[in-house]
């Protein structure tokens, strides 16, 4: 009689919950990786890229690589590694990362090829300025001459943020930009106690790029249900114009002085969405963060004059916002035309 009970209740467990993850399914990205996971956890940035990865993406579509040296950094074929030093290195987001884009294709690669010299590709997707600085200074003994910082729009959000954006609903936990007593900026360690990042990368391989539903969507609605994990959307965090403000100036200046350690020269350029119709201006905590050691690059007025001549479209298929190939050889040119012109790599 207690067996039979025992089932009973068991069967009615999983029926409910059955029906919860069904009724309330967790979102499915059509995307395929393989050869392995393109994110590894880090102590201090939350995240980073593999090291001496070698992935292929497929997505509706088509497909693209993903080859990292052993520092995380895009190369373009398996098993390359960068130099000890180099004359350029890109910190910043997808966009200077070139999601779905080949890295022959990259804006960083073009402008190596141009110059002859070791160019090393450290942006990572989902990044703003606090991961960006923090890869400076693991990477300072590259020495580069010429350290190209990516702004996009989000950055300033991204910075105070503790989760960085993404497609699992729960939280992938970074280093963010928060206030002591004093209202002085520091950076915050990132928050694991919001979500394992094992547990995270588990949920991903388990659900998100699973494919169909199946067993694992009910095993892992069972578990976010009892355990009521916060999903990241729900998650407080300061996201006002002066929290904005004040953070984006502390990191930029941080940047700069980091920068200037090593004799490197920095430039910020600004990548604003590469769709038509969708380019706006840089945000003010981007130009009020700008000082006398930085070169700033804006090409917001570069896309709206493409624009005006093409009907091509800058971005990557399907998109409004990465830059596709066409987008990188535009941004490619400028950078190109500043570092020249102030003679950057003279040596």
């Amino acid at each position: 009689m207690f067996s039979l009970t025992a089932v009973v209740c068991l069967a009615v467990f999983f029926g409910y919950f059955t029906y919860r993850a069904y009724s309330n399914p967790f979102h499915k990205v059509n995307v395929r990786y393989l050869g392995g996971s393109q994110f590894e956890a880090d102590k201090e940035v939350g995240y980073a890229g593999t090291k001496n990865a070698s992935i292929i993406e497929e997505f509706e579509g088509g497909k693209y690589h993903i080859y990292t040296d052993q520092r995380g950094a895009r190369v373009s074929w398996p098993g390359r590694q960068i130099g000890s030093t180099i004359g350029i290195m890109t910190l910043g987001c997808s966009f200077a990362y070139g999601y779905r884009v080949e890295n022959d294709n990259t804006f960083t690669e073009i402008l190596g090829k141009k110059f002859g010299i070791a160019a090393s590709n450290l942006s990572m997707p989902g990044y703003g300025t606090v991961h960006s600085l923090q890869t400076l200074k693991k990477n300072l003994d590259l020495r580069p001459k010429v350290i190209i910082y990516a702004f996009i729009p989000d950055h300033g959000r991204r910075n105070l943020s503790p989760c960085a954006i993404n497609n699992s609903p729960f939280c992938r936990a970074v280093a963010h930009v928060d206030f002591n007593e004093k209202k002085e900026p520091y950076i915050h360690s990132p928050q694991f106690e919001l979500f394992d990042p094992d547990l995270f990368k588990k949920f991903e391989e388990d659900v998100i790029y699973s494919g169909r539903f199946g067993l694992k969507d009910v095993l892992w609605r069972i578990r976010t249900d009892l355990y009521r994990f916060k999903e990241w959307r729900d998650i407080q965090y300061r996201d006002d114009a002066m929290s904005r403000k004040i953070s984006t100036a502390y990191l930029i200046k941080e940047m700069s002085e980091t920068a200037k350690s090593i004799s490197a020269k920095l430039i910020i350029v600004y990548l604003p969405l590469f769709g038509k119709e969708h380019a706006q201006p840089p945000p003010e905590e981007l130009l009020a963060s700008l000082n006398s050691e930085v070169l700033f690059v804006d090409m917001y007025p570069r896309v709206i004059e493409y624009y005006k001549k093409s009907s091509q479209a800058l971005t990557i298929q399907g998109d409004y916002a990465h830059p596709g190939d066409l987008g990188h050889e535009l941004i490619a040119r400028e950078l190109e035309n500043i570092i020249r012109k102030k003679n950057l790599l003279k040596d």
